[in-house]
């Protein structure tokens, strides 16, 4: 009698320990038939008690989990490996639509020559995987159009820069870069001070101002940038801001393009 009792507790202890488990999580015999459910199982997957246990796992929910890679996993690697690691699965549910589902299990030897007991821990993974599929997607997106846009900046014949709030020059495209006299590593080191005379800074950076204020340059702007053999090149400016990330709500300002149009002799900035 005393045997039986705690053997009774200690089966009310073991279904208590699977029901506060928050994946969905199944207990089989060594059949393979379904010995004890989570309850996060049956809300998950939307079955009842009596539709589940001391059923065949395969024949549950109209057999909607007789699926090949599991079988493949209980049948095949788990008796041989005693437990399995983040198996990724892909089905179509018959409740609950298709998903994408990552599988653990462990074989658990019992006390007093009992039969093995399987445990089955499931993780819907789905929204995860959309999320990181439209992620690389956007990734992708962006890859193709920095591509296209490299290819316009450094094929286009205008004088193109781009430099930041600090009217520091981060790069600049090829026919700038020859205008000019610099290389593309001499312009990374370079700021408004380097190519404009001390007179024309305020104007540079009010118009800066306004270009971080309104995202654009509403008026063109004549400015002389400083060769760099020391002679001066006559422009006219006209920048707007390059925006990273700009899905609404997610946009971050991060320098101005700019198109420096020469005059005879002379530059300007442009989106």
């Amino acid at each position: 009698m005393a045997v039986k009792k705690t053997a009774t507790r200690s089966r009310e202890f073991s279904d208590s320990v699977i029901d506060a488990i928050r994946e969905p999580l199944i207990a089989l015999d060594h059949d393979l038939r379904v010995v004890s459910v989570s309850r996060s199982f049956y809300e998950f997957f939307k079955v009842k008690p009596e539709e589940t246990v001391g059923r065949l796992i395969y024949n549950l929910g109209n057999k909607q989990w007789d699926i090949p890679k599991l079988r493949e996993l209980l049948e095949d690697i788990l008796p041989q490996k005693t437990t399995f690691d983040n198996y990724e699965v892909e089905h179509d549910f018959t409740t609950i639509g298709r998903r994408i589902m990552l599988l653990n299990a462990r074989q658990i030897e019992r006390v007093s020559g009992k039969e093995r007991i399987i445990l089955l821990a499931i993780e819907d993974i789905t929204e995860r995987k959309q999320a990181e599929s439209q992620r690389e997607a956007a990734l992708e997106s962006l890859r193709e159009s920095d591509e296209r846009y490299k290819a316009l900046f450094d094929r286009s014949l205008d004088l193109v820069y781009l430099y930041d709030f600090e009217g520091r020059f981060i790069d600049a495209n090829t026919a700038a870069l020859n205008r000019l006299g610099y290389t593309r590593e001499d312009i990374r080191s370079l700021n408004f001070a380097a190519l404009l005379s001390e007179d024309q800074l305020p104007l540079a950076f009010k118009t800066l101002q306004e270009i971080q204020e309104t995202g654009i340059q509403k008026e063109l702007v004549e400015f002389r940038l400083r060769h760099k053999n020391g002679s001066e090149v006559f422009i006219e400016t006209k920048g707007a801001t390059i925006i990273s990330n700009g899905t609404s709500g997610d946009c971050k300002l991060i320098c101005v393009n700019g198109n420096f149009i020469l005059l005879p002799n002379r530059i300007c900035l442009d989106t």
